[in-house]
């Protein structure tokens, strides 16, 4: 090994400890990986630009605010607040990493907060979950839809011990279900509409204990009630409610009825129902064309509304329960003044609205007496922002309010209902208002008798805030993403023992850089364009020694690019699409010793190119579909130096291969114009593997590369509830990959015979599945995560035997599971990043034994999150992105023969 290995700078470090201390500090260490991942360089040390938390859903329950917010590692997660930074934390990482779980449609089940959230599985895999504020006490309640699309559950609304919400449980629809926070409590209350659309219900209400709800029929929308039971779940009446109560606030429990908007065929008016007697209340707009309601708010003993009439327009009404009164034509004529945000404080109702002088304003109503607050703006100017959103709420005796002057911007105000008492709160940006809509105060929430919002100081970034209504009480609660610029670290891509990888220094924008796993050898390669926007290089490919890539400049759009690391042997190499369009370039791919990849040249279309690195060399392979359209390839592959891939000579999607000189159609899948869309192509054995749908459903295919030697496998019939097969992957010569034949989606393999194609293990025991994903070969064995139904997805590892596919480590015991991800071949050993529920989500590494399965790092403390993704390996170095506070870099651990280094070390290398 020469004295330029990569690991040297490790190795000198390690020489100043001793046996000594190395045994002693071995011994005080907890069980995991015994090697030190390493800070290579901070790319990015700009000042930090304060990226937004953007707090949203602000929702009390049980005597505590919640609340989603971003922390900059855990997307948009379940938060809590006591009004104090140091009360203000996360409650629980529920799908680790990035993504989030953005819970949402909150509901308070007596102090127990319920809502909809997503644990990061297939297709958002959104289920309903309870909290009690604590991160042990935040589960799921139930899984309603087992397997990967999730019930979406959604409308959740408290009506005495139960909560009722929409849900679908991939058979009914979306129908009506309840919850009294118990998996055996949880039950769908009825099949309204029977089939696979469901009766999707909305509009749920509470009225004194009794549900209303609008539901969907084959014969239209009509308003049912239910107590909780399917016999007890009815129609209410025979009006259409679908079209009238998409405006806000249509639907409203007033004097022990339910006050809403209905159609009788005399178009959209406001209706009463208490159950069992339904009538209509008013007639505004006679005709067929209807008043629509909307804004239902009761103030000083009456009941408020909006309502359009052929002569005054949309303006403000009133009604006692019988018959309804226009309170003021605001806006004289049949313009209307549009009022909105209808808001009750101390008996007397306040608005937003437009007399035609002022512009939308702040505006007031009780008894006789509807009149303008104060015109903020004076003249036709309005104060109300530009997506008109004033967001009143009220807060005791205070009515708060977002409010724009052209000198300090769109900012918090307040009023007791006079002009004198209607006033700003605090500048919180000072100056006019950021161009940014997200930098202004939004998502104004009552909690504890203060208000609190988010907001832009243009310091932190969109926080969490509260106020009590002066300036000195009006503060940040919490920077809950402190900020941290990240170098936009990705496309890491192992070039012999160079390491290439995108990064933004913060003063050049996103640009080529390599790595030799030291802070001097981490360099940027070459400033492709100029300035702080970046060339943004991707799809990096490597053929032979050198690098091929995408990079963008101003002068030339996307085009080709290689590189040998220097900044000299960095260049073009063909500007295939002239002029500063560019043109759409991707899917690099070697075969062969060639560079393959397709191409539109504003001329021939997207078509199948290849590039030796000249000007010369790079050319179109063939015009398949001659003309503008192109043929579209995609899926190339390399399968033993040739490429395969799908192209459209005109007829339909059908398989393709070529040399770079000769290039043909392997076998039409479907004779004439059908299409059976090959995809998923992936070579195993020597083979090519693939999955296409020539009739009855969509199979697993397997190609040498001759018409005659081109057959389907096994076909998997499809559809809403069963996936195709996916994740094709080679392990070892074999090909493994999920489908469902009937029973659940599984882990199945193919030795490329028809007998031989077989599913390995059933996994979930049941129809739904335990859904492999992560498919990755590590040294002949087969690693993925997988769901069985008791220990949440977690690492799993196959060695193609049933007896042989075993979960290898419960990491996160309990339903929710690690969520392994970035799963990688270090050479030898498995590398993914996953969260044990107490150290955040790290590095681990595995060697397919239960004992052998150990977090490598925990790089941030703690309960944080460093994120380890974009996992490489170049040399001896596992080289991958991090976050450690707000701030993602690129960091390396030693390995020898995929296994880590042993080495302990008490500090974090620079």
């Amino acid at each position: 090994m020469t004295d330029t290995h990569l690991r040297r700078p490790l190795w000198h470090r390690l020489a100043a400890l001793s046996i000594v201390a190395l045994l002693a500090l071995a011994a005080a260490l907890p069980a995991r990986a015994n090697s030190l991942a390493f800070l290579v360089k901070q790319i990015n040390t700009a000042p930090d630009p304060h990226p937004d938390s953007s707090p949203s859903n602000l929702y009390a329950a049980g005597g505590t605010l919640y609340f989603t917010a971003d922390n900059g590692n855990s997307g948009a997660e379940l938060w809590r607040t006591d009004g104090t930074s140091g009360g203000t934390r996360l409650v629980k990482d529920i799908n680790p990493g990035k993504d989030g779980a953005s819970p949402s449609s909150l509901a308070d089940l007596g102090g127990t907060l319920l809502f909809s959230a997503s644990d990061g599985g297939f297709f958002d895999n959104r289920e309903l979950w309870r909290s009690d504020g604590s991160a042990a006490g935040t589960v799921p309640v139930k899984d309603i839809r087992p397997g990967p699309f999730g019930s979406s559950p959604a409308s959740l609304t408290q009506v005495g011990q139960l909560v009722y919400f929409s849900a679908d449980d991939g058979s009914s629809g979306a129908e009506l279900w309840k919850s009294d926070g118990t998996s055996a409590g949880t039950a769908r209350v009825k099949d309204i509409n029977p089939g696979a659309a469901g009766s999707a219900p909305l509009g749920l209400t509470n009225v004194d204990g009794k549900l209303f709800f609008i539901a969907y029929e084959a014969s239209g929308a009509r308003l049912w009630t239910s107590n909780g039971t399917a016999a007890g779940t009815q129609p209410v009446a025979n009006v259409d409610v679908g079209a009238c109560n998409f405006s806000p606030r249509s639907l409203l429990s007033w004097n022990h009825k339910l006050y809403f908007g209905a159609d009788d065929g005399s178009g959209c008016e406001l209706w009463q129902s208490d159950g069992t007697t339904t009538a209509r209340v008013a007639d505004i707009f006679s005709g067929a064309q209807g008043s629509y309601p909307a804004w239902l708010t009761v103030a000083g003993g009456a009941l408020y509304f909006t309502a359009t009439s052929s002569g005054a327009g949309l303006e403000l009404w009133k009604t006692s329960g019988a018959g309804a009164t226009l309170v003021r034509d605001i806006r004289s004529g049949s313009g209307g003044s549009d009022p909105y945000e209808l808001t009750e404080m101390s008996g007397k109702l306040f608005f937003m609205a437009d007399d035609g002088q002022s512009g939308y304003e702040l505006w007031s109503s009780a008894g006789a007496s509807t009149q303008q607050v104060k015109d903020i703006v004076p003249g036709s100017d309005r104060s109300a922002p530009d997506d008109l959103t004033s967001y009143l709420t009220r807060v005791g005796t205070t009515l708060y309010f977002r409010a724009f002057t052209p000198g300090a911007g769109t900012e918090i105000w307040k009023s007791d209902g006079t002009s004198g008492g209607t006033v700003p709160v605090k500048d919180i940006f000072p100056g006019s208002s950021p161009s940014a809509f997200s930098a202004t105060p939004a998502a104004l929430t009552a909690f504890g008798g203060a208000l609190y919002f988010s907001a832009d100081d243009g310091t932190t970034g969109v926080e969490l805030w509260k106020s009590e209504g002066t300036g000195a009480t009006t503060a940040r609660v919490k920077d809950i993403n402190p900020g941290g610029s990240s170098p936009d670290l990705g496309a890491l891509t192992a070039v012999g023992e160079k390491l290439y990888f995108r990064a933004d220094n913060g003063s050049d924008g996103a640009e080529l850089w390599i790595s030799d796993g030291t802070g001097t050898g981490t360099r940027m390669v070459r400033d492709i364009a100029a300035g702080a926007e970046g060339s943004y290089p991707d799809a990096m490919t490597r053929v032979g020694a050198r690098l091929f890539f995408v990079a963008y400049t101003p002068a030339s759009g996307a085009e080709l690019w290689k590189s040998d690391g220097t900044g000299g042997t960095t260049a073009m190499v063909k500007e295939i699409y002239a002029g500063s369009g560019g043109g759409l370039l991707d899917e690099l791919t070697e075969a062969g010793g060639r560079l393959f990849f397709r191409a539109d040249d504003g001329d021939s279309g997207l078509e199948l190119w290849t590039s030796n690195g000249t000007d010369s060399g790079t050319h179109v392979v063939a015009d398949i579909n001659p003309g503008p359209a192109g043929s579209v390839p995609r899926d190339l592959t390399n399968v033993g130096g040739r490429l395969f891939f799908v192209a459209d000579s005109g007829g339909g999607h059908e398989l393709w291969a070529s040399d770079g000189v000769t290039t043909a159609l392997v076998k039409e899948l479907v004779a004439g114009p059908g299409d059976a869309d090959p995809g998923d192509l992936t070579a195993a054995g020597g083979k090519l593997f693939f999955t296409a749908d020539s009739g009855g459903g969509r199979a697993i295919w397997v190609s040498s590369g001759t018409a005659g030697g081109t057959l389907p496998l096994k076909v998997y019939p499809t559809s809403s509830e069963r996936l195709p097969p996916a994740n094709l992957t080679n392990v070892g010569g074999t090909l493994f990959f999920t489908a469902d034949d009937g029973s659940g989606t599984e882990l199945w393999k193919s030795n490329g015979t028809v007998a031989g194609t077989v599913r390995v293990r059933d996994i979930g025991g049941g129809p739904a599945g335990s859904y492999p994903e992560r498919l990755t070969a590590v040294g002949g064995r087969l690693f993925f995560t997988a769901e069985d139904g008791s220990a949440g997805r977690e690492l799993w590892t196959s060695d193609g035997t049933s007896g042989g596919t075993q979960r290898v480590r419960d990491i996160t015991p309990g339903p929710v599971g690690s969520m392994p991800s970035s799963l990688i071949d270090g050479g030898g050993a498995l590398f993914f990043a996953a969260s044990d529920g107490i150290n955040g989500y790290e590095l681990w590494t595995s060697d397919g034994t239960g004992g052998g399965t150990l977090m490598v790092q925990d790089i941030a403390p703690g309960a944080a999150n460093s994120n380890p993704s974009d996992l490489a390996r170049a040399g001896d170095l596992l080289y991958f992105g991090a976050t450690t506070g707000a701030r993602a870099d690129l960091w390396a651990l030693p390995t020898l023969s995929g296994a880590p280094v042993v080495v302990y070390l008490p500090l974090v290398l620079r």
